[in-house]
């Protein structure tokens, strides 16, 4: 069993490509015969150009799952559910539904067109997507509540993440408890673009002691807290991961 996570809205994009690079987050995770999209990043004329050029169907995605209310991650999705034929179920924790965000007025705001295609499914707990794909239980920092996504099934999980705004320290415990060891892989965001050197070194050593040294990091990570954490961990441990890259992992029976 083979699962992929394809990048399809980051700051970065692979160069010499139509792909357009711009604030936010968006992934679609291949496995079990389904296509999840995490994140919807900012723009919906920018999703879905990278959809196109990517060869994405809207219609073939079996869900969207919305990591927290922050519009780098929400942003996209009225376009998303416009470029559908069918509804499709809209997974987020409850507070990502509209309100106050930590930074500003955030949230999942729908059009009159978009409602109708929108099943929306609050995240309360842990969540089984699939055989291999789940969600976290929604952890809060700052008022805000995040869940990640775990794909299972490997030698130990690999954790996609949009923020980390609660810090790895807790979601990696979280992935501990549930299924026995820490994570072997992150992808995403890490929150480090505008955290000070010490806080960068920290996360490193958390990530050093959990054993969790193969990162594809982007969006909110930053280059200088990508910097940092090579400076800690290495230069092979810690790469970029953008617009149109795609990493694929074996999985076993489980």
């Amino acid at each position: 069993m083979k699962a992929s996570v394809l990048c399809v809205y980051n700051e970065g994009s692979q160069p010499n490509t139509s792909y357009i690079g711009a604030k936010g987050f968006s992934v679609v995770v291949e496995v079990d015969g389904e296509r999840t999209m995490f994140g919807t990043g900012l723009r919906g004329r920018y999703l879905i150009h990278n959809m196109e050029h990517l060869r994405l169907d809207a219609d073939s995605l079996s869900r969207v799952v919305i990591s927290h209310g922050h519009a780098d991650h929400t942003g996209g999705i009225n376009a998303l559910l416009d470029a559908r034929n069918s509804p499709l179920t809209v997974y987020a924790p409850e507070d990502a539904w509209g309100g106050k965000g930590m930074f500003s007025k955030d949230g999942i705001s729908l059009t009159a067109n978009a409602v109708p295609k929108a099943e929306r499914k609050d995240v309360t707990g842990w969540t089984r997507l699939s055989k291999h794909l789940f969600l976290t239980p929604p952890l809060e920092a700052g008022g805000l509540s995040e869940t990640f996504m775990v794909l299972v099934g490997g030698n130990r999980p690999v954790l996609i993440s949009g923020c980390c705004h609660c810090g790895p320290d807790a979601v990696l415990g979280n992935v501990k408890e549930k299924f026995g060891s820490y994570p072997r892989a992150i992808i995403g965001g890490l929150h480090l673009e505008k955290a000070h050197k010490e806080t960068s070194y920290a996360v490193a050593e958390t990530l050093r002691n959990a054993e969790c040294q193969e990162l594809n990091l982007n969006h909110c990570t930053g280059p200088k807290g990508a910097l940092r954490l090579r400076e800690k961990l290495s230069l092979e441990g810690v790469k970029e991961y953008n617009v149109g890259d795609k990493l694929e992992y074996e999985l076993g029976l489980i």
